[in-house]
């Protein structure tokens, strides 16, 4: 059955850089219903989209922000956050890529129990019987 979404819907498959294409997308829609770490919205966020979610375990924590409009997982929710989408109801997400690294560096540095400076200094082994496998500092690359 044909549908007539062909000038309107687009299926790219998996993309080196989806930014090209993102970029040129009106509103940044998600229906899944699982994500660990959804960098895609991250992604979105840096373009600056108004997102629509589906609701999923990590979705209100994937942002530092309440820019996600959030539905529930169903096809009828998901086509209500489209409509708000059209009607105007859902801002722009909004990532400041560089506070948002410097954040997450500053973290996983606590997480070890390293002080923030210690970023181009290597750090102690995480184990005693691992003495010979050290880790670097982790190197932030920007979204």
């Amino acid at each position: 059955m044909r549908l007539g979404l062909v000038t309107v819907a687009h299926i790219t498959g998996a993309l080196s850089n989806p930014f090209s294409v993102m970029s040129r997308a009106d509103c940044f829609v998600l229906s899944s219903d699982y994500e660990g770490q959804p960098m895609v919205l991250l992604e979105a966020s840096v373009l600056d989209m108004p997102i629509v979610s589906t609701r999923f375990a990590t979705v209100e924590d994937a942002l530092p922000e309440d820019t996600i409009h959030i539905v529930e997982q169903d096809a009828e929710a998901l086509a209500e956050g489209m409509i708000a989408f059209l009607d105007g109801r859902v801002e722009r997400s909004h990532l400041d890529s560089t506070a948002y690294n410097e954040r997450a560096v500053a973290s996983f540095l606590e997480a070890l129990r390293l002080p923030v400076a210690a970023r181009s200094t290597p750090a102690p082994a995480l184990a005693p019987a691992t003495a010979t496998a050290t880790a670097t500092a982790p190197t932030v690359r920007a979204l």
